[in-house]
């Protein structure tokens, strides 16, 4: 697995702070997430099977007005709208000492368990076309480690003690959805949000389908993974309008292809069993095209060649 780790940047100003004051002072700060979502750096890495392909790299962080006697950190990644019932634990750090410094993770702070169960990080990956509230809570502790807690270390066992001997915490609030890859996108974006809003306010159901590639057969090496045969889009249409209850949906559209850009989980909820495959046509298409660059936006996005066409407004 892909289990990269960027050091932390670290920045604890503890002169000054006072127990009455560190509730105002106490702040978070990381300059990848100051537009308020996870880039695709820090999204998890394909390996892991969940549908991502990021480079799972984990944010840095700053802060400063640590209360006083603080003698160490702990910092956490939570996922409270994960479909498991009790959220996702994405990142822990427990012990980072009080005084640490500098672009490295620092000496002595230890990575235990999270929710992957596996210590060290790993990135968000919100099933598509749903908005995820993930928590970012550093926590200034009265000790120097935490006792008990090793790298084996549940998250709730980790929980436990950084709570009992908790000074403060200073918290981030990220909300990650849909982020639209081009003008294209956008207007995709637009009608999903539409359709969100009328089950919200009026109980109007829809699905929203993100059609990948319906052609009579895959025209080039990317449909192998998006390719949608007519039959399977009538199947899907139908499903659909069938469906005894929606509330607001969001489905791909693509057929039974071996390799896939999209996680379709959702697609089962509402009876969609695709019969057809690229593969079949897989030998036909790889003869003729050779493979893509992994660096154009047709390959790196969803949006494809559309991604590629960028602004209007874009100098030329």
């Amino acid at each position: 697995m892909n289990n990269k780790l960027l050091g932390l940047v670290l920045a604890s100003s503890l002169a000054g702070a006072s127990s009455a004051s560190y509730a105002q002072t106490f702040t978070l700060h990381s300059p990848e997430l100051e537009g308020g979502k996870f880039g695709n750096t820090n999204l998890l890495s394909e390996p892991y099977g969940f549908g991502c392909a990021g480079g799972n790299v984990s944010p840095s962080f700053t802060w400063s007005g640590a209360p006083a006697g603080t003698k160490s950190f702990v910092l956490t990644i939570y996922d409270r709208n994960a479909p498991t019932g009790v959220g996702w634990m994405h990142w822990v750090v427990a012990n980072i000492p009080g005084d640490a410094k500098g672009a490295n993770l620092p000496a002595g702070a230890l990575q235990p368990r999270t929710d992957f169960g596996v210590p060290g990080y790993g990135g968000p990956c919100p099933p598509k076309g749903s908005v995820h509230d993930f928590e970012i809570i550093l926590t200034a502790v009265k000790v120097d480690a935490l006792p008990m807690v090793t790298a084996e270390a549940t998250p709730a066992f980790v929980g436990f003690f950084t709570k009992a001997n908790s000074l403060g915490e200073a918290k981030l609030t990220i909300k990650q959805g849909h982020r639209p890859d081009s003008l294209y996108g956008l207007s995709k974006c637009f009608a999903e949000d539409l359709g969100q809003y009328y089950w919200d306010k009026f109980g109007i159901e829809s699905v929203n389908l993100r059609i990948g590639s319906s052609f009579e057969e895959p025209l080039d090496r990317r449909m192998l993974a998006t390719w949608l045969s007519f039959d399977d889009f009538a199947q899907l249409v139908e499903r659909s309008l069938l469906a005894p209850r929606v509330a607001h949906m969001i489905v791909y559209g693509m057929s039974a292809n071996r390799e896939s850009l999209w996680d379709n989980r959702t697609a089962s909820s509402i009876g969609y069993v695709p019969k057809d495959t690229a593969d079949d046509y897989r030998e036909k298409v790889e003869a003729k095209f050779p493979p893509m660059d992994m660096n154009e936006p047709a390959a790196r996005y969803h949006g494809g060649d559309f991604a590629g066409a960028g602004h209007f407004e874009d100098p030329k």
